[in-house]
């Protein structure tokens, strides 16, 4: 599966494998239509990132994200978590660093039925 990250918006994470965010062409990071700048290496790194945060860090909580072989980077922090009857979601925010180029996005992730995570609109 070739991965294109080509700027504009940014599409993160949208299903969650036990427990683990999985990165889809189909919802990728987009820097620029004309320019691939994160690569799958970036998006798994990201992936075990999202996975540690949302599993037990606490809110304020702030890690850095690095891929050595690209240069790409970034902080993902967690900015609170919200309990409400059968729901349990946790907030992040996401910077990442790219050939040049940076994004901030806030995401929100809800623990589903079976454990895993699942991002919804925050």
């Amino acid at each position: 599966m070739g991965w294109r990250y080509p700027l504009a918006s940014l599409w993160i994470v949208t299903v969650v494998v036990c427990g683990m965010p999985a990165l889809t062409a189909d919802s990728p990071f987009k820097f620029t239509d004309k320019v691939e700048l994160v690569t799958a290496e970036d998006a798994a790194i990201l992936e075990q990132t999202i996975a540690f945060a949302l599993d037990g860090q606490p809110d304020g909580y702030v890690t850095q994200w690095q891929n050595p072989l690209t240069g790409s980077n970034g902080t993902l922090e967690v900015v609170t978590t919200h309990q409400g009857g059968d729901e349990y979601c946790r907030d992040l925010r996401l910077v990442q660093h790219a050939k040049g180029y940076t994004e901030q996005t806030s995401l929100r992730f809800c623990r589903q039925a079976d454990n895993s995570w699942a991002m919804h609109s925050p």
